[in-house]
């Protein structure tokens, strides 16, 4: 080498800011220990290279609602490129703590602007991603997602501190491929493909694929222009029903969700209707009941038996501010033919509904 500087320090805030360092906080709190190289080659290469000792020192990660507290161990490493032109690459960074790892490279162009970032790997929990950052024509950054588990609610969950000042990105356009995609404890999709373009903090649009359970398929797609529209596709209705703790009685059947915004006087009120074709009632309780009280008791066996089948299940809806208000529902099965309407409070967790259940045998006599 033709020059080679090293140099060690402990900096904690006031430190950083008299080294000309930016202020950190609440990111990066505590003191910090660094190991510096400085590197010349004879031909002209420039390379710096920087250990951090975290383990005194706090990190929070707004984003993954993830903190290191001082006291744990943490360590990462910077190595970096300097050019000749004066471009900056970071070849390698490097953190890794007890409960996160994180590796990858950055590039900027000749006007220090992004131009490639790679993370080799990103592991959090069940979290076990790579991921690829470049700019896109329209200003904003693409971001390629794949690895063979995401896990979500981390990345949903509000954080219990306030971020003191949020950095927009004016558009994001996400391509993700994931083995499997959880969002909760124990519930996911498996084989994930999913296209997401957010502005300015909102979704714009996003087209999923998945499979649930036994690798039965389910489509999303969201779109908030012209109108805030959204489409459900599932292959097995019941299981995507109880995946998202709405009904746990329900066998089989196709399902097709399709809501819309369209009033502006109710910005958050949705309108739509709920399709579903081909499938088993089995022991619902509230219905069990009722078929009980009218005395309709070879129904009722079937029902906590084998289970009554369905034609049709068609329910037209409105949901605003947790409230699901059901507009004349109505279902045709092999022994029953039921109407609905009336109100769910999610939030009250009050049920406050009516309808009608016609006998098949009395449909048929009618007839």
């Amino acid at each position: 080498y033709k020059r080679r500087y090293e140099a060690q320090a402990v900096l904690d805030k006031d430190g950083r800011k008299a080294a000309g360092l930016p202020d950190l906080s609440p990111y990066l709190t505590g003191p910090v220990s660094v190991d510096l190289s400085y590197l010349q080659a004879v031909k002209g290469k420039k390379e710096l290279a920087l250990k951090f000792a975290l383990k005194n020192a706090g990190l929070w990660l707004p984003g993954l609602h993830w903190r290191k507290q001082a006291g744990e161990e943490g360590v990462a490493w910077l190595s970096i490129d300097l050019q000749s032109d004066s471009t900056v690459n970071i070849r390698q960074f490097d953190l890794r703590t007890g409960t996160l790892s994180l590796d990858g490279s950055v590039a900027f162009d000749e006007n220090r602007a992004l131009a490639r970032a790679v993370i080799g790997k990103f592991k959090h929990g069940r979290t076990n991603v790579s991921a690829t950052i470049a700019p896109h024509a329209d200003g904003g950054f693409n971001l390629d997602v794949r690895g063979s588990e995401f896990d979500a609610p981390p990345f949903l969950k509000e954080d219990d501190t306030t971020v003191p000042q949020a950095t927009t990105l004016s558009t994001l356009h996400i391509n993700a491929t994931l083995d499997r995609i959880w969002f909760d404890e124990e519930k996911s999709f498996s084989n994930l493909s999913a296209r997401l373009t957010g502005k300015e903090g909102e979704w714009q649009k996003i087209d999923a694929t998945g499979h649930l359970g036994a690798g039965h398929e389910i489509k999303l797609s969201y779109e908030v222009a012209p109108i805030p529209q959204l489409s459900i596709k599932a292959a097995n209705a019941g299981e995507t029903l109880r995946a998202l703790d709405l009904f746990g009685t329900m066998q089989g059947g196709t399902l097709l969700l399709s809501a819309r915004k369209s009033d502006k006087k109710r910005p958050e009120a949705w309108i739509g209707t709920l399709d579903v074709t081909d499938f088993v009632m089995v022991k619902a309780p509230v219905l069990a009941k009722v078929l009980t009280n009218l005395s309709l008791t070879g129904i009722q066996n079937n029902l906590s038996g084998k289970g009554i089948q369905f034609v049709k299940l068609d329910v037209p809806f409105e949901f605003e501010n947790d409230i699901f208000k059901i507009l004349n529902a109505r279902s045709v099965g092999s022994e029953l033919g039921i109407t609905v309407e009336g109100t769910v409070d999610r939030g009250k967790d009050v049920v406050d509904l009516r309808g009608t259940i016609v006998p098949a045998y009395t449909i048929n006599s009618v007839l």
